[in-house]
């Protein structure tokens, strides 16, 4: 189900505090099962504040503008690159106050949905026959961060929105192409926390939540001058404690990561704007256009006139 407005929010409330029990979407819709529905809200607004809500697994992204969505302790800032994740029976809190629109694509994913899907996509064949009417038996958990869109997940919610009343078939098609990406994503970010150096998973588990709250905040931040001090502090770390971890972790130091950041960054207004080469250079966050053009050339291999050309 598409919406283009977002559901009256004390009706949601008690709804998905009940789990849909009664059957009833939206304007009265029935619903085939109990729990809650898949539904999609594409939705345009300058302002909307949408508390302490109970949900399913959720994918929150904006396909123009920004929004807030606070999770647990976490706030965070999504803009049009981004995409955020909160976890089944997670409660969340949506919050738009911008001066122009926010066009929001936000999935909120239906009951055992993306589990059958991790089910299908990490079990033997010979399993899935002998268990395919069996409910998953474990819920899948993503880490509450911010995630750069992906090609795939791109291509997918383009086709999800240019498509008027899609069937459901199609649309569950379409579902599980992202929750496999969304699945493979997780993968990786798995590998990189056990890539930690801890004897306890738990340590593990924290360090890298904290080392993803400063993932968040580059992300948000990346066009300023961040330092390895407000790093390590976002981190709840020592300064070359933070640096040694994130480095394991990643695979770069936070400086060549705030870069790559950056870079992503200006090849999208290189491609998308027609501004000029030290204005990117100065939203992205160079000092100047001959810095931002001789690192651009050693990171990407040609220079950024030549990816405009």
């Amino acid at each position: 189900m598409v919406f283009q407005q977002f559901p009256d929010l004390t009706w949601l409330k008690t709804q998905t505090e009940k789990r849909f029990a009664d059957r009833k979407g939206w304007n009265g819709l029935k619903l085939d099962n109990e729990g809650w529905p898949t539904v999609i809200l594409n939705v345009s607004t300058q302002h909307t504040y949408r508390d302490n809500i109970r949900g399913p697994l959720s994918l929150f992204m904006n396909l123009s503008g920004a929004s807030h969505v606070e999770s647990g302790m976490k706030r965070v800032r999504i803009d049009e690159d981004y995409f955020y994740l909160t976890n089944h029976d997670q409660h969340y809190t949506l919050d738009i106050d911008n001066t122009g629109s926010t066009e929001t694509f936000n999935i909120h994913i239906g009951e055992y949905f993306a589990d059958q899907v991790f089910q299908t996509l990490g079990q033997k064949a010979e399993t899935l026959l002998e268990k395919s009417f069996e409910q998953p038996q474990e819920r899948i958990e993503f880490h509450n961060t911010l995630r750069p869109k992906t090609d795939i997940i791109c291509t997918t919610i383009q086709e999800i929105r240019n498509t008027p009343s899609p069937s459901s078939i199609w649309l569950d098609e379409k579902l599980f192409t992202i929750i496999s990406e969304l699945v493979y994503q997780e993968g990786i970010l798995h590998r990189k926390q056990e890539s930690l150096p801890a004897l306890k998973s738990s340590t593990r588990e924290e360090i890298f939540a904290r080392l993803l709250n400063t993932v968040d905040y580059i992300y948000t931040n990346f066009h300023t001058d961040l330092s390895l001090d407000t790093l390590a502090s976002v981190a709840c770390l020592s300064k070359f404690h933070f640096l040694r971890l994130f480095k394991l972790a990643f695979a770069k130091t936070p400086h060549q990561f705030i870069n790559d950041v950056r870079l992503t960054r200006a090849v999208k207004l290189l491609q998308s704007t027609s501004l000029e080469i030290k204005e990117i250079a100065r939203r992205v966050g160079f000092d100047d256009a001959s810095s931002f053009s001789r690192i651009f050339r050693i990171q990407k291999g040609v220079y950024p006139t030549q990816i405009r050309a």
